[in-house]
């Protein structure tokens, strides 16, 4: 099977699957995942790591298995990241209001003060 047949049975263009046995793509989305894992499609001979194209016994299942575990753990970590980043985000914007609204207070005291005299 060529790379371009290949890639038309997982909705992938032939450039695509050329990244991944490359090494050039690390990251194969989740949904090309679970057609593969249905179809006994082994990760590791997509990624290039492998000459065994389908899972035919259980310990290749268990090493498919695995690869899917790390790219899932590695897309948790990333995500993780993503979260903390915008955690602190929200943070800083939080600060930036409560100090907004300190100097509007401010000036609006100043105002009436002003106003008053």
């Amino acid at each position: 099977m060529t790379q371009e047949e290949f890639g038309k049975t997982i909705g992938l263009l032939q450039k695509s699957i050329s990244r991944f046995e490359t090494g050039k793509t690390k990251n194969i989305p989740k949904e090309y995942l679970v057609f593969m894992y249905k179809h006994r499609i082994s990760v590791d001979w997509l990624m290039g790591w492998s000459d065994i194209m389908f899972i035919s016994d259980k310990k290749e299942l268990s090493m498919n298995t695995e690869s899917q575990k790390d790219v899932c753990y590695k897309e948790l970590e990333e995500q993780k990241e993503k979260n903390e980043k915008l955690s602190e985000q929200i943070k800083e914007l939080e600060e930036d209001k409560a100090s907004l609204i300190r100097l509007l207070s401010r000036s609006n005291s100043v105002e009436k003060t002003t106003k008053n005299s």
